[in-house]
């Protein structure tokens, strides 16, 4: 009987062992090194408690060869790794999301020819690769996976780690069918379809080759993307659109298809993007469009039957090369408010809008119609305006404008004509001259594609802070160098002449000849520029060129022609009713008192440093009014003296304790004294004044020249000679080459001798002294010769 027992003992055992070593579909094959090769049920709890064992050794468990209907989440820890192959997992999720797959930090998931799905009927579930997982997914098809939950992970089978793997796939009914957050990814080969969008690339970068992504809401969203490659996929019949490029990049699209999408490629706020050998077709929107993007480069691709074949807008530092847009139903290639994007050897043809339409708020956007070509589109080949005006043809107009200024001198409208001696340019300051050339400056500019802003660039020195004002802006035409105190302006030499046009006719052939040598030469030296640098192809010179060109070209002609002018001067005047330097003057003060307000507002200056650049900026402006007022007391004649006294008054109303104003207003009350006694009247009551004006702009300031010579001024002519000569000779002191003070001094002087050498000092200082009315008697032989000279 025991024997018997023993028996059926050892045949259950044996049983035991065959049906355990026998594995079968349902079952799951686990590796456990200290057990072996072992069959376990699908139902037993190490699997219903998501986990994979916890060895010290990394174990693998298999899926394989099976089906299982999944009512938890499936989960593959730290050091784990699950092989999945011919096997097919339903997930019965009764909520979006409510089981999982997922691989942990450390875990590793590999799966083949597997079937991943939600049972008939069920809610979609999740499927996440989180940071330090890895995954390599092969002939599998995945779906009904994710929704639109609350972030990206839970969309769709979510890549949060790198160097992940899927490859021949099918990915169908998804909410997004793959999302590539992890660096490193690899989608290739796969069949992506009937989701809301087929590949979302994160921040990370990613290669995707070779995939179909059809029939989905958008193709590939990469508009926050890293480093892309984006290879070889066909991407068709998407909703909303075929491919999104943005982000910093660099991004590298190349030989995909794009076709019968909402929108085709989007490139939206891309940095770095090179997109190459990509076919757009039959899109119903834009077949590519460009938007807010930088350094984009287009390459070898075609565009055709779609709504518009190529727009940019935005858009800097970018080339479009080797595009061919046909048959779009609007424009083929359309440019708006961009910069610097250049276009090669594209091709056009047979659009219903434009073949090229470019918008004028671009800049720099170059359209050669020699490297491009259009033919047979419906509204016109090219609608663009001239290319921007080349270094050459700027070079052009300069001298032009040039020869313009000499036909204008010839023209005599008994106006002051201000020659520039230095640079050779004759240039009219007044009106009605102004009007007249500014209209003409307008219609000589219209032949050109030119703005008064591209002009003024091609003149204007910012390094040197020397601005040339041509006849460009009308009356803003005079060279002039400031420096960085705005209250002081110094000027190029200038000579001020009257010139009568049938004068020169008649009585001087000679001075005719030249200036039409002048003009002759001006223009074959322009003509000869533009000839050697469209010869070079030297298009892209920098903008001082042009200037450069009026100092070497200009320069010694203007010597050779002008030298002859001051002879025929008749009268030298000392006019300074140049309006534009002192407003252009008083302009840069207030935009810097304007400017230091709003810094101050914005609490980006301290309150002691505003006050004194106010304060600074303040007394500048007093300056330039004091300037501007004794332009009328420099004309050295009765109305200018009146005029300088209303002005002065004016200003004294506002701020009576100026002492540049009481200076101002005293001088020009002792000259319009002087003036009525030399006439015969009586000058007293404007001595008195003066005398009035000018110690009590002493008592305010004595340290200022100006304040000195106009006591020095206001005693002289009040019988105080004594005292008037010391206060002259501390004025000289205080500003050694002030020449009205030396004037003063030689008026004051009794020796004949004294008076020449001081006048003489006077016009050497400033040659525009000689248009003041000297008393013939008091002025020596000698020194009257000088200044009629």
């Amino acid at each position: 009987m025991r024997t018997l027992r023993h028996g059926f003992i050892l045949l259950a055992f044996a049983c035991l062992i065959i049906l355990l070593s026998t594995p079968a579909a349902g079952k799951i094959v686990i590796d456990m090194p200290f057990l072996g090769p072992q069959a376990l049920p699908v139902s037993i709890p190490f699997l219903e408690n998501v986990s994979i064992g916890s060895s010290t050794r990394a174990p693998t468990a298999y899926l394989n060869d099976g089906w299982e209907i999944r009512d938890s989440d499936l989960i593959v820890e730290r050091g784990q790794v699950l092989s999945m192959k011919n096997y097919t997992l339903l997930f019965n999720c009764s909520a979006d999301g409510q089981y999982r797959i997922d691989v942990l930090d450390g875990g590793t998931l590999l799966i083949e020819n597997c079937t991943i799905t939600s049972r008939e009927g069920a809610s979609p579930y999740l499927f996440r690769i989180q940071a330090g997982g890895r995954l390599a997914m092969k002939n599998s098809s995945l779906s009904h996976c994710g929704f639109n939950g609350p972030d990206v992970r839970s969309k769709g089978l979510w890549l949060g780690s790198e160097g992940n793997s899927l490859v021949f796939n099918e990915l169908t009914d998804n909410y997004y069918g793959v999302v590539v957050e992890g660096d490193s990814c690899s989608v290739t080969n796969n069949t992506i379809t009937s989701g809301f969008c087929g590949i979302r690339i994160g921040e990370s970068g990613a290669v995707v080759t070779n995939n179909t992504i059809d029939h989905n809401q958008m193709g590939i969203d990469a508009s926050w993307s890293g480093i892309t490659m984006i290879s070889g996929n066909t991407i068709t019949n998407n909703a909303l659109y075929g491919m999104l490029i943005g982000g910093e990049g660099p991004c590298m699209l190349t030989d995909n298809r794009i076709s019968n999408n909402g929108e085709g490629l989007i490139l939206l706020n891309a940095s770095t993007c090179l997109a190459s050998e990509t076919r757009l077709d039959d899109n119903r929107g834009h077949g590519l469009v460009i938007e807010g993007s930088r350094v984009v480069s287009i390459k070898n691709m075609s565009s055709s039957w779609n709504a518009w074949g190529v727009y940019v807008n935005g858009t800097r530092d970018s080339t479009i090369h080797g595009v061919e847009a046909s048959y779009n139903m609007y424009d083929g290639v359309f440019i708006n408010n961009s910069n610097n994007v250049v276009l090669i050897e594209n091709s056009a043809g047979y659009n219903g809008g434009f073949g090229f339409n470019v918008s004028e708020n671009n800049t720099k956007v170059t359209v050669d119609r020699r490297r491009n070509t259009a033919e047979g589109n419906f509204k016109g080949d090219f609608n663009a305006p001239p290319a921007a005006l080349t270094i050459a043809e700027i070079s052009l107009l300069s001298l032009l404008i040039a020869l313009v200024d000499k036909l204008i001198y010839l023209i005599d409208f008994q106006k002051v004509i201000v020659t520039n001696v230095f640079s050779g340019i004759v240039n009219p300051m007044r009106e009605p001259v102004s009007r007249k050339l500014d209209r003409l400056s307008h219609w000589l500019l219209s032949m050109f594609h030119i703005t008064r802003r591209g002009y003024k660039k091609a003149h204007v020195s910012e390094h040197m802070n020397v601005l040339f004002f041509h006849l460009i802006n009308g009356k803003d035409i005079r060279g002039a160098v400031r420096p960085s105190a705005p209250a002081k302006l110094s000027s190029h030499e200038i000579v001020l002449q009257q010139v009568r046009f049938f004068d020169l006719l008649f009585r001087d052939r000679v001075m005719l000849y030249r200036n039409l040598m002048y003009m002759a030469i001006t223009t074959g030296a322009g003509i000869v520029v533009y000839t050697l640098q469209v010869w070079a192809g030297t298009y892209d010179l920098p903008y001082f060129l042009p200037l450069a060109l009026q100092f070497l070209v200009m320069f010694p002609i203007g010597l050779a022609v002008q030298g002859n002018v001051v002879g025929h001067v008749e009268k030298l005047e000392y006019d300074v009713r140049d309006e534009v330097s002192v407003e252009m003057l008083r302009e840069d003060a207030l935009r810097q008192m304007s400017s230091l307000e709003e810094l101050h507002g914005k609490k980006k200056v301290p309150d002691k440093k505003f006050d004194q650049q106010m304060k600074t900026l303040s007394d500048a402006l007093k300056a330039i009014d004091h300037m501007d007022i004794r332009r009328h007391y420099l004309l050295f004649t009765p109305d200018g003296y009146a005029k300088a006294i209303s002005g002065f008054e004016s200003l004294l109303e506002k701020c009576p304790d100026e002492p540049l104003f009481l200076a101002g207003a005293a001088e020009a009350h002792a000259m319009l004294g002087r003036s009525l006694e030399m006439s015969g009247g009586d000058g007293k009551g404007h001595y008195e004044k003066a005398l009035e004006y000018a110690q009590k702009a002493f008592s305010i300031d004595s340290s200022k020249f100006e304040v000195r010579r106009a006591l020095a001024m206001s005693l002289y002519f009040n019988c105080r000679r004594d005292r008037a000569r010391n206060e002259i000779e501390e004025a000289i002191r205080l500003c050694p080459n002030d020449a009205e003070s030396y004037l003063m001094k030689a008026m004051m002087a009794d020796n004949a001798d004294e008076k020449e050498r001081l006048y003489r000092k006077a016009i050497s200082l400033n040659k525009n002294l000689s248009a003041f009315r000297f008393e013939p008697q008091n002025v020596p032989v000698q020194a009257a010769a000088t200044i009629k000279s």
